[in-house]
């Protein structure tokens, strides 16, 4: 017993990689079974190839996920390469703490106004044991109706978890959600939200704050001809994350929720 705690403890830690475009992937697929000192590894290696969010331009397009990689999300019967890829870098005020209480409260909705026709977050346990460390991960399930940028909403379920990993320079969180279904569009057949897959990691900055990378992978139609292929979407997409990275910094200055 003792001999096999001990090979337990002794796992290797392999090198993360460097590139960013490489280490979303690699997050990807360590988020639920990855030990801290991986996630560790990664989130420094992130630093580096993003600049502490300094870069500019800090967006662009990334490779789209595998059949394997949405598949650890319960994801088998859509084609993953249907599901075009982007990141943003960005860096804004918050102190870590705070950041959390933004992130895990269930009424998101309230904090983001105009987003959401409806939503609801039911947590897996309880958020209390995870703003107070005594649960590393905070899992949940959403159900929410969605305005489009050209118009329109879609009701959609969704599932997601927020994961703290100890880090050199403090608390990480990671969060990765995906959308087990398609999401249905009310009467509308030229629109659709086939896959929904995103990944971001927060992590301290210094100076009150923090650097904010965000990956999404997505399959949709939005109607009048635009995709989420389409560079001029996917230039509005981004543009609307830097909004919604305001409104996180705003309530971080008012100290809500």
């Amino acid at each position: 017993m003792w001999m096999l705690v001990l090979m337990v403890g002794c796992k290797k830690v392999e090198p993360a990689p460097e590139a960013l475009d490489d280490l979303l992937h690699y997050m990807w697929q360590k988020y639920d079974d990855g030990i801290d000192e991986e996630l560790a590894n990664a989130i420094t290696n992130l630093d580096k190839a993003v600049a502490k969010g300094e870069l500019d331009p800090s967006d662009g397009s990334v490779s789209a996920l595998s059949d394997s990689e949405i598949a650890i999300v319960g994801v088998t019967d859509r084609s993953a390469s249907d599901a075009s890829g982007v990141f943003m870098v960005n860096r804004f005020a918050c102190k870590m703490g705070q950041l959390e209480e933004v992130l895990s409260y269930a009424q998101q909705d309230e904090l983001y106004e105009g987003v959401y026709e409806a939503y609801q977050r039911d947590f897996a346990s309880p958020r209390a044991d995870w703003l107070t460390d005594d649960a590393a991960t905070l899992s949940y399930g959403i159900t929410y109706t969605a305005k489009v940028p050209l118009g329109g909403t879609y009701d959609s379920d969704s599932n997601g978890a927020l994961r703290q990993v100890p880090t050199d320079f403090g608390r990480a969180v990671v969060q990765r959600s995906a959308m087990p279904e398609p999401a249905q569009f009310e009467n509308d057949n030229n629109k659709y939200v086939d896959q929904d897959y995103q990944l971001e990691i927060y992590y301290d900055a210094g100076g009150g704050e923090v650097v904010h990378v965000y990956g999404l992978w997505r399959d949709a139609s939005y109607g009048s001809g635009l995709s989420m292929s389409d560079e001029g979407f996917q230039r509005i997409v981004l543009n609307n994350m830097y909004d919604w990275d305001k409104n996180t910094a705003k309530l971080c200055e008012e100290g809500r929720p």
